[in-house]
C-alpha cells in the first residue's frame, strides 16, 4: 500500500488528490504545524497546518474512496512526498495538478481535466444555488471591483448567492459590492463540500473552496492573477470560465 505525504495548505492537498488517486491510492500522512519549514512559491518559509486544519478535513478526505487512511505525519516513511510538487511550479501547463505529476516524472492523463475526483455523502448546509468565495491572498493583480458580480446582483445574486470563506472576507465583499448575503465558514470541509457538489455556479479566485469545485467539476467562474499565471489551476474544459 502507497503511503503519500503533505504538509499543504489545504487547496494543495486537494489538487494533489487525481495524483494519487491515479496511483491507486492509499494512505496520506498530513503533516501538522510544519513550523514554516515548507517553502511557499516565493521560497520563502510558508506556515504549516495546525490541528484545526486537520480536523476539518480528515473526514472529508475518508469520503475518498482511493484514501484508506488520513493520519497526522510522525516521521514515518512515504512513497511519495507530496510536496514535492512545490518545486515544480512555473511548468508551461501552468496547472497544479499536472505538477503533481510532472514532479515525479509522470504525464498527466488526459482525462485529468474532465473527469471528477472528489466525493461526498454529506447533506449540503444550504439550498442556494451559486457561490462565491473570494480570498485576499488573490487580489492581487486583479481587479478587485470585477464587474462581472455587479452582472450577478443585477441578476438577483443576493436571493441565490452565499459567500463561503471567513467573515473578513465576506465583509470586504459585501462593502465592496454594496449586497448583503449569508455566509458559511470554512470550518467542516465535508459539509461545504456537500454545499459546492450541490451549487449550479461558483465564483472565485484562487483558494480551497475553488479546488473543490474543480474537484467536482461544476461550473465555475474564475479570476485569475494575470501577472503570476503559473499559480493558477487552469484546466481547458467546458462550462469553466476565467475573468
Amino acid at each position: 500500500m502507497l503511503r503519500f505525504k503533505h504538509s499543504g495548505k489545504l487547496g494543495d492537498i486537494i489538487w494533489s488528490l487525481p495524483f494519487v488517486r491515479s496511483l491507486g491510492g492509499g494512505i496520506l500522512f498530513v503533516a501538522i504545524d510544519d513550523h514554516g519549514r515548507n517553502l511557499d512559491e516565493h521560497g520563502k518559509p510558508a506556515p504549516g497546518l495546525t490541528m484545526n486544519d486537520f480536523a476539518s478535513i480528515q473526514p472529508f478526505l475518508l469520503q475518498q474512496s482511493y484514501l484508506i487512511a488520513v493520519e497526522k505525519f510522525s516521521g514515518e516513511a512515504v512513497d511519495y512526498d507530496l510536496d514535492q510538487f512545490r518545486t515544480n511550479r512555473g511548468h508551461l501547463t501552468f496547472n497544479l495538478v499536472d505538477n503533481y505529476f510532472y514532479a515525479f516524472g509522470q504525464t498527466p492523463p488526459d482525462r485529468i481535466a474532465y473527469d471528477p475526483w472528489l466525493l461526498t455523502d454529506a447533506a449540503s448546509p444550504t439550498q442556494r444555488k451559486i457561490i462565491i468565495s473570494r480570498t485576499e491572498r488573490y487580489l492581487i493583480n486583479t481587479p478587485l471591483h470585477n464587474q462581472f458580480y455587479d452582472r450577478l446582483i443585477s441578476r438577483g445574486l443576493s436571493a441565490q448567492g452565499i459567500f463561503i470563506g471567513l467573515p473578513a472576507e465576506h465583509a470586504a465583499f459585501q462593502s465592496e459590492f454594496a449586497i448583503e448575503m449569508p455566509l458559511l465558514p470554512p470550518s467542516d470541509i465535508a459539509t461545504i463540500a456537500a454545499a459546492v457538489r450541490d451549487c449550479d455556479l461558483w465564483v472565485g479566485n484562487e483558494n480551497m473552496i475553488g479546488a473543490i469545485a474543480e474537484g467536482f467539476k461544476k461550473t465555475c467562474v474564475r479570476e485569475i492573477r494575470k501577472d503570476r499565471e503559473e499559480l493558477n489551476c487552469v484546466f481547458d474544459r467546458a462550462n469553466l470560465f476565467y475573468i
